[in-house]
């Protein structure tokens, strides 16, 4: 987010604009995305983007995404702080899920350290309930340790509906409706309409709707009406 792209991205009107930061200080987030001074560049972003409203008087949130993981998990109130300060409007917790080596040997949340990570999501629901700009609910919160629990999704939790509304594309033009199942098509080839309605579309649908998976992924976590409506209020508010 430089400058110039700072100024096309206002003049677009978003509706939001994410940023991935998932550590206070430079050297534990670009240990974890792997790119040194990728700290400095979001930071220096977040203000060219909040710098670029101001000049073009337009207003949309900016939100702070962090993925939870063993080596962050005890900054993540630092890290509500530090967004507060840099302007962002809001900040929104998801887990890291298992996928990689990387995942499953390192980053992983273990049994020995769920009792520190119950402290301090009780710290971020503190902090939430005195106006922090949390948009996780307390009800997602509490759902974090079940997560490195790997338990089930609760019932009311159930069906998911992440394939009856997802179209994600990747770089490479392959489209999935969920990250853990295969590819339905690939935008170069085909149209939209044929991907959406194709037979791998419509099977992978049906598994999606009997997954049981606890998936705490921010798009997908808040899924019902209230929900939504919920995380527009939060926006609005900040």
């Amino acid at each position: 987010m430089t400058k110039e792209n700072a100024a096309k991205t206002v003049a677009a009107r978003p509706f939001n604009v994410n940023f991935s930061v998932d550590a206070p200080n430079a050297e534990l987030h670009d240990y974890l995305r792997g790119q040194p001074g990728l700290f400095e560049k979001l930071s220096n972003g977040i203000k060219y983007l909040r710098e670029e409203c101001g000049k073009q008087g337009v207003q949309f949130p900016i939100t702070v995404k962090p993925t939870i993981n063993a080596l962050n998990f005890r900054l993540m109130p630092k890290l509500v702080e530090w967004a507060q300060k840099i302007g962002a409007t809001t900040i929104n917790f998801q887990p890291i899920n298992r996928w990689t080596q990387e995942t499953n040997e390192e980053l992983w949340i273990e049994k020995e350290q769920h009792e520190e990570l119950a402290k301090v999501l009780e710290r971020l629901s503190e902090m939430r309930k005195n106006g922090a700009p949390i948009m996780n609910s307390d009800e997602v919160l509490q759902l974090f340790l079940p997560h490195f629990r790997e338990e089930k999704a609760p019932a009311e939790n159930l069906p998911c509906r992440v394939g009856l509304r997802n179209y994600w594309i990747d770089t490479c033009g392959d489209v999935k409706l969920c990250n853990d199942y295969p590819v339905i098509g690939n935008v170069k080839h085909q149209s939209a309409r044929e991907i959406w309605y194709g037979e791998k579309a419509q099977d992978i649908r049906r598994q999606t709707l009997d997954c049981g998976q606890l998936c705490l992924i921010t798009c997908v976590s808040q899924k019902t009406l209230k929900d939504k409506v919920m995380m527009g209020l939060k926006l609005l508010k900040n």
